[in-house]
């Protein structure tokens, strides 16, 4: 485990070993550099929660980064440390997060199709893969924005019925998971604040979508844990507004 001050040549010149080699910084103590056997070049911190757990999170290739940039990263998220947060615990939270894709088939097996006839299972089914994902699938639902399903019901204004089908469908996706959360978590920690200004989407016939959403945000261990951490759209959605 060489220190060394971690530079542009530095990295470079190590040569893999049989065994991933470390080499430390010498400038910011905790910040490494992980060379894998395959010649892989890794920048990385180490350091403990204020909680006493250790943590060893990726910051991120050689190459993607340079040594300097990894550097900053490396102190800006010790700053945070300091400041009682954890990214590393963060970062590995957010991989596990369900994709948008991932909820819709989970929002189907395990609530639609144990409650809904067929006519309408048929019909959110039809929703999802015509229009939630081929737009939405591969986006990780704690990055599902406000602005994102604003976004989609622009792309459907043309057809309102359609419009007004997937945003119950997504609205009841979220809406279920906050009902998980609620009968695992205390009100307090799943209240949602509802937000004051509505985003008013126009529709043929002079229609106006005014649809009400809160902030879109982290829904992790849903899948396989069954446990929704989920912001989602208020109870002044009202639908279709003439």
């Amino acid at each position: 485990m060489a220190k060394i001050k971690l530079t542009k040549t530095a990295v470079e010149s190590a040569q893999p070993q049989a065994k991933d080699v470390e080499l430390r910084d010498t400038v910011v103590p905790d910040f490494l550099c992980k060379i894998t056997p395959t010649g892989r070049r890794v920048f990385m911190l180490q350091y403990r929660t204020n909680s006493g757990q250790p943590r060893k999170p990726s910051l991120g290739l050689y190459g993607e980064l340079t040594v300097e940039q990894a550097r900053v990263k490396a102190q800006d998220w010790l700053a945070e440390v300091r400041r009682g947060g954890d990214p590393g615990g963060a970062k590995a939270e957010a991989r596990k997060a369900p994709t948008m894709a991932e909820l819709c088939k989970k929002f189907m097996e395990d609530y639609s199709k144990k409650r809904n006839k067929p006519s309408t299972q048929e019909g959110s089914q039809g929703v999802i893969d015509r229009n939630i994902i081929p737009l939405l699938g591969c986006k990780k639902v704690q990055d599902v924005k406000r602005r994102d399903i604003a976004g989609l019901m622009e792309k459907l204004a043309y057809k309102p019925t359609e419009a007004n089908k997937t945003f119950g469908v997504i609205r009841k996706m979220f809406t279920r998971a906050l009902r998980l959360r609620k009968s695992r978590r205390s009100s307090t920690a799943c209240s949602c604040r509802p937000v004051t200004t509505p985003a008013s989407i126009s529709v043929p016939s002079g229609r106006v979508r005014r649809v009400w959403l809160d902030s879109w945000s982290a829904m992790s261990h849903w899948l396989h844990a069954s446990t929704a951490l989920a912001t989602v759209c208020s109870t002044r959605c009202r639908g279709i507004v003439l």
